[in-house]
């Protein structure tokens, strides 16, 4: 019986050393980050899901495609109405909070949005003071966000993989939308800025 028992205290020693070490592996994302447009892709869909809607629902980086077809780089800063400022990430494992810059006819705004990385629901304001739910978890080294909602279009779901290079320097969000008026995905490449 004694043997049993520290076969099984063994077992679960081991399993918790082992996630604990998975979990020192895992990027950190805290950091001001600022958009790349010639690096980022905006998709096809002009106004669709996507394409600023989802704001910063999750996690504020929704952007317009602009003038001059789809897929064009270099259109990655406007969302709907605004000039997308700096993206602001405090990432203190299990806690996720995203302060996006938004301007509005030289008016700052500035969108902030919470979640846990344990898969458990979150809730943060979208447009028109609707309520959006998400869940974000852990694959490997990215971290996912999936968001279903309800919309003026029908159900959408908008899917996020948030990774993190080598360096620590750029920060890769690729989101795709499905559902709504037009499916769509957008990726958007960030880099991190010198601390002040």
């Amino acid at each position: 019986m004694g043997t049993k028992r520290a076969i099984t205290f063994s077992v679960i020693l081991f399993m918790g050393l082992s996630l604990v070490v998975l979990a020192g592996e895992r990027p950190n994302f805290s950091g001001t980050w600022t958009l790349d447009p010639e690096r980022s892709e905006m998709g096809r869909g002009g106004r669709g899901p996507g394409s600023g809607r989802f704001g910063a629902g999750r996690p504020g980086e929704g952007a317009r495609q602009g003038r001059g077809g789809p897929g064009r780089r270099g259109m990655g800063r406007r969302g709907r109405g605004g000039m997308r400022g700096p993206l602001t990430i405090d990432h203190k494992e299990q806690q996720l909070v995203i302060k996006q810059s938004m301007n509005f006819g030289g008016e700052e705004r500035i969108r902030t949005s919470s979640f846990t990385t344990d898969g458990k629901e979150s809730t943060n304001p979208g447009f028109g003071g609707r309520s959006i739910p998400s869940r974000t978890h852990w694959e490997g080294n990215r971290l996912v966000t999936q968001t279903s909602m309800e919309t003026r279009m029908g159900p959408m779901d908008v899917k996020e993989v948030r990774s993190l290079s080598d360096d620590g320097k750029t920060m890769t969000v690729v989101r795709t939308t499905t559902g709504g008026l037009r499916e769509r995905t957008q990726t958007l490449v960030y880099l991190k800025q010198p601390a002040r």
